[in-house]
């Protein structure tokens, strides 16, 4: 059995990118009996490939409320890589609050409708 020590981002991307699936697998139950949340393994998946692909902007959504703690810490981890990256947020868990947290970061955005990220994008170009 795989140990978490024992891997780290580049293993879990190059594996996911090559369509592995058993590999993904082994690293993901290593990951979960290593009593890691399937938020965290969420978070540094999307940080691994925001350290791998380098893209220029980046596009969250999120549709349960309760998780906004979770996107936070993403954005910060996020942040760490990639400080001024731009950060279009919408999804759900957005209707019922978390702008704050939103407005905390700079070059962060809500977009609360599809329409408007295309909009964005289109600007963006």
């Amino acid at each position: 059995m795989l140990e978490p020590t024992d891997l780290d981002n580049s293993d879990f991307l190059q594996a996911l990118l090559e369509g592995n699936r058993g590999e993904c697998s082994k690293i993901v139950h290593a990951h979960l009996n290593n009593q890691m949340t399937v938020h965290d393994l969420y978070q540094k998946v999307i940080v691994a490939c925001v350290e791998y692909i380098k893209p220029d902007l980046l596009a969250i959504s999120l549709s349960i409320y309760s998780n906004i703690p979770v996107f936070e810490k993403m954005i910060q981890k996020i942040r760490e890589q990639k400080p001024n990256i731009p950060i279009l947020v919408g999804g759900q868990a957005f209707r019922r609050g978390g702008q704050d947290v939103i407005a905390r970061y700079l070059n962060v955005n809500y977009l609360p409708e599809l329409n408007s990220v295309d909009a964005y994008i289109k600007i963006f170009n």
